[in-house]
């Protein structure tokens, strides 16, 4: 009896290409699982002969040592140009090992069964926290990605005080002055007046000396000359970060948040909102409840 058609096209679907393609598969998976190898005698000049070992290993791109790097929290900078030092451990490697300073700047909370390290620095897989880590050595930063539950809570654009710069010790003198003259050739009449305002200030650490001033000054061929010093308000500022607020000696106006404003001379202390994290400051807020969708 004649074979049909569609027995004769049974034979070429056996399983057995499948079998094939899995096959060759398994192979290249297993051969990129690999590190890569690369090798030194493809390298002419200058270049021939270097040691290229680091290379053939993923996770031993940076030697260990220190390093400037720029340090990102979560796609966040917590620190420009930092010097990084990175120690060659037993298991894992070329690993960060931050100081207790650039360890404060990422606020990851360190547990309590953390184990004790020396001073000089602390290693991230000390802390107690699942922290990933990765150096990119093209843009020269060190990134960190650490869930939101291990790092303190801290206002949005909060700034530790310790990085606070109080600039360097300045004087400024700022003024801004009018002058006109009148001559009369008739009546042999000449009057020139002058009128400045001045703002002058000085800066020395924490201390600001703030002086407002205007000056008055007439000329006339009749009346004869004369000028006249008014000083408006000398005061000086100190800041006080832990307390957020400023300290105010001399000349001050009382807050017109319920009232009018009231100038006096005498001491104030009042908050500074330049102080505080940008999350603190306007209105915002707060929410509680659990939310539900419709479905």
């Amino acid at each position: 009896m004649p074979t049909s058609r569609y027995e004769r096209l049974a034979y070429p679907l056996t399983p057995a290409p499948l079998w094939l393609a899995a096959a060759v598969a398994g192979l290249t998976s297993s051969v990129h699982a690999e590190d890569y190898y690369f090798d030194p005698a493809l390298l002419q000049g200058a270049a021939y002969g270097q040691d290229l070992a680091r290379f053939n290993q993923r996770d031993a791109l940076i030697e260990a040592g220190e390093h400037v790097l720029d340090v990102f929290v979560n796609d966040q900078m917590i620190a420009s140009s930092e010097t990084v030092l990175f120690i060659a451990t037993a298991d894992e490697g070329v690993k960060a090992c931050l100081s207790p300073a650039l360890l404060e700047k990422t606020a990851i909370r360190v547990t309590r069964d953390a184990p004790q390290q020396p001073a000089e620095c602390v290693l991230l897989s000390d802390t107690g926290q699942s922290v990933a880590e990765e150096v990119d050595l093209t843009a020269l930063r060190l990134n960190l990605v650490v869930a939101q539950q291990a790092l303190l809570r801290t206002p949005r654009g909060y700034i530790p005080v310790s990085e606070w710069d109080s600039g360097i010790p300045a004087l400024s003198l700022r003024h801004n002055t009018n002058y006109y003259r009148t001559e009369n050739r008739d009546n042999n009449y000449r009057y020139g007046y002058l009128w400045s305002a001045l703002n002058a200030g000085s800066n020395i650490g924490l201390w600001q000396v703030r002086h407002q001033g205007n000056l008055r000054y007439y000329d006339s061929n009749v009346s004869g000359s004369q000028y006249k010093y008014n000083a408006v308000r000398i005061r000086v500022d100190r800041p006080i970060p832990a307390i957020e607020s400023m300290l105010t000696l001399g000349d001050s106006y009382t807050s017109n948040s319920l009232f009018g404003s009231l100038s006096f001379n005498g001491v104030k202390l009042a908050s500074d909102q330049r102080m505080w994290p940008q999350g603190c400051r306007g209105f915002a807020p707060e929410v509680r409840g659990v939310a539900g969708t419709c479905r």
